[in-house]
């Protein structure tokens, strides 16, 4: 019996171990092919880049209209550079939200940069706080490391692209 029990919460520590490590890889929806794993973020480290290997404009248009259908705004955009910049959108938890601004090269490399913001709070009347330039961190219950989970679920689910983070 207890060898079985021993057993049981093995394979469930496991299950848990193995379901977190897949997060840092690429959707294998788009072609059932698995991808490489993104680099291993470090500290400080300011942008997602997602190596899609289209070229430049249908790359930059493709990952437009993904987010524009996963509800976000697209804010400023300029089509001569490749670059646009979201509306603020809410973090899935607490109470910020941030933007993504994209550009993407003519290889088709997308680079991400998001900022983030706390926002104003009727019910102990703080007001917003200003934009901040969003880097890594390793604590995943800081707002940065909640903007990254929301980020790399967006990203991850958008094909089956490799997936790199880095500082500019």
């Amino acid at each position: 019996m207890k060898t079985l029990f021993t057993a049981l919460l093995l394979s469930v520590c496991v299950g848990a171990l193995a379901q977190e490590s897949t997060s840092l890889y690429a959707s294998t929806e788009n072609g059932g092919q698995a991808v490489s794993p993104i680099t291993t973020p470090q500290k400080q480290d300011n942008a997602i880049i997602i190596d899609t290997g289209l070229n430049g404009e249908e790359a930059f248009m493709q990952w437009g209209r993904y987010l524009a259908q996963n509800g976000f705004a697209i804010g400023d955009s300029n089509k001569d550079f490749l670059t646009f910049t979201t509306r603020p959108k809410d973090t899935s938890k607490l109470n910020y939200h941030y933007t993504i601004t994209s550009s993407a090269d003519e290889m088709g490399k997308i680079r991400l940069t998001m900022r983030w913001q706390k926002k104003s709070s009727d019910i102990v009347n703080a007001p917003a706080s200003n934009f901040y330039d969003w880097e890594y961190s390793d604590k995943a219950r800081s707002v940065q490391g909640l903007v990254f989970k929301d980020v790399m679920e967006l990203v991850s689910s958008f094909g089956n692209y490799p997936i790199s983070v880095s500082r500019l």
